[in-house]
This record gives structure tokens, C-alpha cells and sequence, in this order.
């Protein structure tokens, strides 16, 4: 049976209500590497297949991003969140990205999570035991629909690296972007997907196009 969407809406409103209450959590994001990604995905600025006016810059210091943690801390964020552009951290980016997460968590009483491409058990193990509390990784859109949103890695790359991240023992947030032409199908696949997958948090993006990609 088709169900109404507002009287869908209503029902999960009422499941969130029992099991959340009308609480909420507040997560502060920094982005702290910009551009050249040499991913394709059809909707990103940072790609550098695309021409966008999106900023560029290595990964940031760890007193820059200190200072951003503490300022998020101090008016009430309850995570903390290192988001980077590529398709994984390098080596070297993760010996630098485990040192600041271990200086962080001396520093700041919220958890730290982290978006940082795809990423093996290994890497994900070595941020786990610096303090990384959550990692974060989209699905994007639906597994039917994927390789018409990026050539450069598939579905089953992002799939891998979610069970990579709760292998670890890490919790995982994944979600995707809604409006990049998927049908209702593709929503209803996207929603099987992340269930299948017991992640523990589901951002739901809505697609902004920006000019050049």
C-alpha cells in the first residue's frame, strides 16, 4: 500500500519523538584540506576535474585546527569534525592527523569524528586508538544509480569502507545527497542500503548546485 509522505512524515516524527525525545546533538565541522581531489563525483567543487572557484589548501596545522576546536567546544558543539578533500589521507597526512586527534582529545571535551575519503581497516584502526570517536562517509545516492554520479571509484568502495569503520569498532555516520537526478526507487534503495548497513548516524544532504561541476 502507498503510504501518504506527510502521514510518513507524521509516524517518523512519532518514532523519533519515543526513542530521541526533542533533544538534539550540535556538530561543528572544519574543513581542514580543500580542493585537487582527484575523485570525479558529478556534484563536488573540490574535484579538479571540475573548474570551480572552491579554495585550495594542504592539510591545516594542528594549532590552527586546535583553535577551531576549542572555539566549537567553548559555545556548546558536542563533536568535532576534521573534514579533508581526496580520495583517502596519504601516510603522512594520517601520522599528522593522529597526532592532532590525540592533542585534541587532551584538549576538548567533545568527541572527534572525521571525513576523510575511503580508507582501510588499518588507517581507520590507527585514528581509532589517537581518540576518533565516529567517522563519516556517504553512500551519495543509490548502488543503481552511482555510476552516474562517479567514474573514478565505485559503490562497493564506499560500501567497504563503512564496514571497514565499524569493523574497528568505530561509529559510523553515512548518508547520501538527495537531488542529483535519482528517482524514487533510487531513495527507497538508498534507505535499504543504510539500513542493511546499521550505521549509527544518516545525513541527508540536499544537492546546491554550484557552478562548474
Amino acid at each position: 500500500m502507498r503510504e501518504d509522505l506527510f502521514e510518513l512524515m507524521k509516524k517518523a516524527l512519532r518514532v523519533k519523538l519515543q526513542t530521541r525525545g526533542t533533544t538534539f546533538g550540535v556538530c561543528s565541522i572544519m574543513n581542514i584540506k580543500s580542493g585537487v581531489c582527484p575523485e570525479d563525483c558529478a556534484y563536488c567543487a573540490q574535484s579538479r576535474h571540475h573548474k570551480t572557484a572552491s579554495l585550495t589548501y594542504p592539510v591545516k596545522s594542528k594549532d590552527e585546527i586546535v583553535r577551531h576546536a576549542e572555539y566549537a567546544n567553548k559555545i556548546g558543539a558536542r563533536r568535532f569534525s576534521l573534514v579533508a578533500s581526496g580520495r583517502g589521507p596519504t601516510p603522512r597526512e594520517l601520522d599528522i592527523l593522529a597526532e592532532t586527534i590525540s592533542f585534541l582529545r587532551s584538549r576538548v571535551e567533545m568527541d572527534i569524528c572525521a571525513s576523510l575519503g575511503i580508507m582501510e581497516e588499518q588507517g581507520l584502526r590507527t585514528l581509532k586508538e589517537a581518540g576518533l570517536s565516529r567517522y563519516h562517509h556517504n553512500i551519495e545516492t543509490s548502488r543503481e544509480y552511482f555510476p552516474k554520479v562517479c567514474s573514478t571509484h565505485t559503490f562497493h568502495h564506499r560500501i567497504n569502507t563503512i564496514k571497514a569503520v565499524k569493523s574497528v569498532g568505530l561509529q559510523c555516520c553515512a548518508g547520501c545527497i538527495l537531488g542529483l537526478g535519482e528517482t524514487e526507487a533510487d531513495r527507497q534503495s538508498i534507505a535499504f542500503t543504510l539500513k542493511e548497513l546499521d550505521v549509527d548516524s544518516v545525513p541527508v544532504n540536499i544537492f546546491v548546485p554550484i557552478e562548474g561541476t
